[in-house]
């Protein structure tokens, strides 16, 4: 298996115990992976740690001013952030953000020097009618500035995200196939229910450059599962 990207998407969690247990594992582990860890704002600093990335989980499109509760790409990138996760699922249905907002926000990442790791994916609805390819497409299109940079595509079906459904591997290399064919330069993840048991099958897929990984990743378990993943060759 070559080198992959994990993410690790905390969400609205973690403690000081969380933190310590990362410090700990990864003070003794180096996984052969790109490993960005992406805690709330408030443990940015706290995480920092040697053998891995540090990413934020959302980033307003302005520099500074009047915008209470959010932070800028400006801001993330003092505190060392070096990834963002933009465009979520979560951000989109909780707090009605638009592939234009979307799109303002990775430009102000990018302009920043941050890498945007942008989250798209189908809704049930969507699966179902069979407008799957239509829907990432759009996606694709009016959230991802046309740019030379670099950034990294997530993709997410809604629909699989904290449910413990997982598409079949056929279903996810087909939509990677997609996405690959419009971006090819740049690294495909899969999110969605991943979890320890899970995770080798897919990021053995083809087109598959690594995972995005939510609640799974609050049990540093499932980085100690990474450790004794084979290769394809072995």
């Amino acid at each position: 298996m070559d080198k992959k990207y994990i993410i690790a998407n905390w969400k609205m969690n973690g403690d000081r115990h969380l933190i310590q247990q990362y410090h700990d594992f990864f003070s003794q582990h180096t996984l052969n992976h790109h490993v960005v860890i992406c805690p709330p704002f408030s443990f940015l600093e706290q995480i920092k740690h040697q053998n891995y990335h540090v990413g934020a989980q959302d980033c307003h499109f302005e520099k500074s001013g009047a915008y209470t509760g959010s932070i800028s790409p400006t801001i993330l990138k003092g505190l060392g952030t070096k990834y963002v996760i933009l465009g979520h699922c979560e951000r989109r249905s909780q707090y009605s953000e638009t592939n234009e907002l979307v799109y303002k926000k990775a430009a102000a990442a990018l302009d920043a020097d941050i890498i945007p790791i942008f989250c798209i994916g189908e809704t049930l609805q969507a699966k179902e009618n069979g407008q799957t390819a239509a829907f990432i497409e759009k996606q694709l299109q009016e959230s991802i500035p046309k740019t030379q940079k670099k950034m990294i595509i997530a993709y997410e079906p809604v629909w699989a995200i904290g449910t413990g459904k997982v598409p079949t591997p056929e279903y996810i290399q087909n939509v990677h196939a997609l996405i690959y064919k419009l971006y090819p330069k740049h690294p495909i993840l899969y999110g969605g229910s991943v979890n320890k048991q899970n995770c080798q099958a897919i990021l053995n897929i083809e087109n598959v450059n690594g995972v995005l990984v939510g609640g799974a990743s609050l049990d540093i378990s499932f980085f100690e599962t990474l450790m004794h993943m084979p290769k394809n060759n072995e």
